[in-house]
C-alpha cells in the first residue's frame, strides 16, 4: 500500500487521501508537526529530511489547529 504523504524527487511534498492529491510543501517544515483536516480525518505529518510520519484519526486532537484541505 502505497503511504499518504510523499515526498517527491523534485522535493513537493503531496498528501493522497481517497483518490485526492493536494500539494502540501507550503504547508510543511522539515522537522515540525503540521496538522490537516480532509472530509472525516485529521492527519499529522512530520517530515524529516529523508521520510515521512504520518498519523490519522476520526477526531481532532485538543488545543491543535488543522489546515482545512478541500
Amino acid at each position: 500500500m502505497k503511504p499518504p504523504v510523499e515526498i517527491l524527487d523534485d522535493g513537493r511534498v503531496t498528501l493522497e487521501l481517497k483518490e485526492k492529491v493536494w500539494d502540501i510543501t507550503g504547508e510543511v517544515q522539515r522537522g515540525k508537526e503540521a496538522y490537516f483536516h480532509a472530509g472525516d480525518l485529521y492527519i499529522q505529518v512530520l517530515v524529516e529530511e529523508e521520510s515521512v510520519s504520518t498519523q490519522m484519526s476520526e477526531t481532532p486532537e485538543t488545543g491543535i489547529i488543522y489546515i482545512e484541505l478541500e
